[in-house]
């Protein structure tokens, strides 16, 4: 968990770039969903408001339990012990290594 916490202290220094900029002005002309391999949150913070995060979200985290109930995390890591609801875990809302994708990371989500 350590891992990720590290990412989420860099993704503060991240800045978003041209593409991003340019991705999220498709906005004003057309009906835009961006289906992105990336966990980082650059294309929200550039403007698009549709993202599909195929491998998960740096900035989230799932229950250990209920793989549905996901929760923002804010500017917070992730440690040993930290639970939510149904008192379970919390583990970084990602894909990781070896794992099957679950489907995307923003549907169907309950975010409590």
């Amino acid at each position: 968990m350590e891992f990720y916490n590290q990412r989420r202290k860099q993704l503060k220094e991240a800045k978003r770039n041209k593409a991003h900029k340019i991705i999220a002005k498709f906005e004003s002309s057309y009906e835009v969903t961006v289906i992105s391999q990336y966990i980082d949150n650059l294309l929200e913070l550039a403007g698009s408001t549709n993202v599909v995060h195929l491998h998960g979200e740096l900035l989230k985290a799932g229950s250990s339990i209920k793989l549905r109930l996901v929760y923002d995390l804010k500017e917070m890591g992730i440690g040993v012990g930290y639970t939510r609801k149904l008192g379970s875990q919390l583990r970084p809302h990602l894909v990781l290594f070896g794992k099957a994708l679950d489907g995307p990371s923003n549907s169907n989500c309950s975010k409590s």
